[in-house]
């Protein structure tokens, strides 16, 4: 029961997180007229991607811990777990909040605004990939042939 649960909160933290970032913000931009709106709208979306790490975050940690033995593959899925809850906080309430202040009183990007946005997405793309080595299998049998 343990592992399923592990699966289930891997999938939903890990499946927020692509789906937002990678499906849902560039849809939203790509077709809606007001990059305003689709700006605030994904805002809103990172903001409970943000929440859902806050709370899948330790989830995952606490069933890795009772899911697996000491080792060095354990200790590196915790560090995974805790780097993409630091990559997703530090996205909501460090940058977001410094993108904002980077906008125009008209709304519009102001001149540090593209790259404080460009830092943001590389820092979620780090999380995404962290998100994969959590993902990769323990155990596979690809390539491992007994010499005779």
């Amino acid at each position: 029961m343990m592992i399923f649960l592990k699966r289930l909160v891997l999938t939903v933290w890990l499946g927020t997180i692509w789906c937002v970032g990678y499906l849902a913000a560039p849809v939203l931009f790509e077709n809606l007229d007001d990059s305003a709106l689709a700006g605030m709208l994904a805002g809103k979306m990172f903001a409970a991607v943000a929440w859902v790490s806050l709370v899948a975050g330790p989830a995952m940690a606490a069933l890795t811990i009772n899911t697996s033995t000491r080792s060095k593959r354990r200790s590196l899925k915790l560090l995974c777990i805790a780097g993409v809850m630091a990559c997703m906080t530090a996205v909501h309430w460090w940058l977001r909040p410094m993108m904002d202040a980077a906008r125009l009183p008209d709304g519009s990007p102001g001149e540090d605004f593209l790259l404080i946005h460009g830092a943001s997405a590389v820092v979620y793309l780090v999380a995404s990939l962290l998100g994969l080595v959590l993902l990769w299998p323990g155990k596979v049998g690809w390539g491992t042939r007994k010499e005779a």
